[in-house]
């Protein structure tokens, strides 16, 4: 039997055409949210974990170390990012000092402060899109408030 219009398998090829485009989208959609999710994440611990170094009284406890403790609490209990205190899957570098320092968003802190750096290796799901970076990084300076 012959069909009228002769479009016989057209959306077979159709399909076979916009397929590829469609699961190109899908996955870049699923790579995107992956990425940004995990960007969310280091960002929320390093800011959360540096707050807690900067309200640290320093002749009691070292900032520092308060600070690392927190980062690596809150991504391994909240986060399920299983670490200790020497993780290979990140990199944490907390420092407490005095003086000058210039933030991230190009601040300058005239006091006693805390710097955090998290760095996180970024590993792609899928494998569709090579526009992301190797790890993410959140980088953060906290001025130091001792409460009295």
């Amino acid at each position: 039997m012959r069909l009228v219009n002769g479009r016989r398998g057209g959306n077979a090829i159709e399909f076979a055409l916009t397929l590829p485009a469609f699961v190109f989208l899908v996955f870049s959609t699923v790579e995107y949210g992956y990425y940004f999710y995990l960007s969310s994440l280091v960002e929320n611990a390093n800011r959360i974990g540096c707050r807690l170094g900067g309200v640290a009284d320093p002749e009691v406890e070292d900032p520092a170390a308060v600070a690392r403790s927190a980062i690596l609490g809150k991504l391994e209990t909240e986060y399920n990012i299983p670490c200790d205190d020497d993780c290979e899957l990140l990199t944490s570098v907390v420092t407490y000092g005095s003086g000058a320092v210039d933030t991230p968003d190009h601040l300058r802190i005239e006091d006693d402060y805390v710097t955090c750096e998290l760095r996180l290796p970024y590993v792609q799901t899928t494998g569709m899109l090579n526009v992301f970076p190797p790890e993410i990084v959140s980088k953060m300076v906290v001025r130091l408030e001792v409460q009295e």
